[in-house]
């Protein structure tokens, strides 16, 4: 889980710097780790809020291809997609 949770903060910084549809393969590839981690079993501590950020972090993906395939302002997507992934990150100590 830590690999894919590592990248997404990269990923998303690739996505800021990126310039419209040239950010959609690396969201597509943060969409792929998003699923990765959805079927990740995590400790049944923490397991309905891995679930329900796993979800969040997923929607705030899906957003944001949406913006970027829209030519829509994609920074505040970008943001809150990072933001779900930093609760994910410290749900797990990260």
């Amino acid at each position: 889980m830590s690999g894919w949770l590592n990248d997404a903060p990269r990923g998303l910084d690739i996505v800021a710097g990126a310039t419209g549809q040239d950010a959609l393969p690396v969201v597509d590839t943060l969409q792929q780790d998003a699923q990765r981690l959805s079927d990740a079993q995590p400790p049944s501590s923490i397991a309905a809020a891995w679930e329900d950020g796993v979800a969040a972090y997923a929607e705030r993906l899906t957003e944001l291809r949406t913006a970027i395939s829209d030519d829509a302002d994609d920074a505040s997507a970008v943001d809150a997609a990072r933001a779900a992934a930093q609760e994910l990150r410290s749900l797990v100590g990260l």
